[in-house]
């Protein structure tokens, strides 16, 4: 062999170990990776995981990022804020809701027996063979009153992905013990729903409930029907952004419901501060922004009322005519008004003990019902 191209070999021969370990060490510093788990319902839901870039990214505290229901979950830049937030120390789990994105997959037998999954689709829970995928519309204006009416099924995925940070944090992969959630528009309703839910699931499973968790019904005074500590203590706060005034909006809810959530859970309202960040041309979102902290949360109580006044609960512009995620990824500061925020609450969060074993192998259904949603 010619010298020159025995050197060559010699060259390339040492610089294999380095190329073959390349790709790992490129896939680790992006710290994202696609997961998915299932519902109650046996939706299979896709999300990706934006690892924290904290010193010790597994004790993390975790951010659910949802989008609007009825569009795309890549529209605006809810991207580049789970970035901005695995950046500032947090895991975030950017969620594609049931019937959107890559969560189309359906256990036929499960989902279709469901009892508001038949009621609201009834073409589809009648055919030969049971359709295996699940799709909403993606264009708002073609949704229908029956899809406004089902779309509170969509805390049942809130819920599932909330379970899934917590067989994560089971695993020593983040901390569940500190959540929190982000979400535009009509997410707000959602969100409340589910965290509502949250004040009736135990934090950890008792081992005579495995496998065999009744639903998440609503009752006055809140906590868990099976005993032991609230899941919802873990909740640290949300952010909506525009958020919605829910008999205004897609998620077809009343008014007066979403108010009556509050009673059913008590401690949502003390323990759960909420931040509202609008444009200040956006007229809809101010009034979202007052329904949910004047009358959902009553976050400054009149005089002589028994509630106490809610410190952290806030409400905040930017200079903008944009909405939703349109607020995102546009030098508006909105990201950096919703780090402020999680900081300031993370800091009386701060080293929350991860609680092992949660053992939830499935999330509970939420009995929607019960909370005066999906009702035919």
């Amino acid at each position: 062999m010619p010298r020159r191209l025995l050197l060559a070999a010699v060259f390339v021969a040492a610089l294999l170990p380095w190329v073959a370990t390349l790709q790992p060490v490129l896939a680790q510093e992006d710290d994202t990776k696609k997961i998915k788990f299932k519902t109650a319902d046996e939706v299979t839901l896709h999300a990706t995981l934006y690892k924290s870039k904290a010193k010790n990214p597994n004790n993390s505290p975790c951010v659910i990022l949802l989008h609007q229901p009825l569009t795309d979950p890549n529209k605006g830049d809810l991207g580049g804020l789970a970035k901005t937030l695995a950046k500032e120390g947090y895991n975030v789990l950017r969620l594609d809701f049931r019937g959107h994105g890559d969560s189309t997959l359906v256990n036929p037998a499960k989902f279709w027996s469901d009892p508001i999954n038949a009621a609201f689709f009834p073409k589809e829970a009648k055919k030969k063979p049971l359709p295996n995928k699940f799709e909403l519309p993606k264009d708002p204006t073609k949704a229908t009153k029956d899809i406004k009416n089902y779309l509170p099924k969509l805390a049942d995925d809130i819920m599932a992905a909330r379970v899934a940070l917590d067989q994560l944090s089971d695993n020593n992969e983040v901390n569940s013990s500190s959540v929190y959630l982000v979400g535009p528009q009509d997410c707000a309703t959602l969100g409340t729903l589910y965290a509502t839910a949250e004040w009736v699931r135990p934090q950890k499973i008792p081992a005579s409930l495995i496998g065999n968790h009744p639903p998440l019904a609503a009752k006055n005074g809140g906590g868990p029907a099976v005993g032991g500590e609230p899941a919802g203590k873990d909740l640290g706060g949300a952010v909506w952004l525009s958020p919605t005034v829910p008999a205004n909006g897609l998620v077809d809810v009343d008014n007066k419901t979403v108010q009556k959530w509050m009673a059913f859970a008590p401690e949502l309202r003390d323990r759960t501060p909420v931040l509202c960040v609008y444009g200040d041309k956006d007229t809809v979102g101010q009034a979202g922004s007052t329904f949910f902290q004047d009358k959902v949360f009553v976050a400054n109580p009149p005089k002589g009322s028994p509630l106490s006044k809610l410190g952290m609960n806030k409400t905040m512009t930017v200079k903008s005519t944009l909405t939703g995620v349109g607020l995102l990824g546009q030098q508006l500061g909105t990201e950096k008004l919703i780090v402020d925020y999680l900081e300031a609450l993370e800091k009386e969060r701060l080293n929350l003990i991860r609680i092992p074993n949660r053992g939830f192998p499935t999330p509970p259904p939420i009995d929607l019902k019960s909370f005066g949603v999906c009702e035919k």
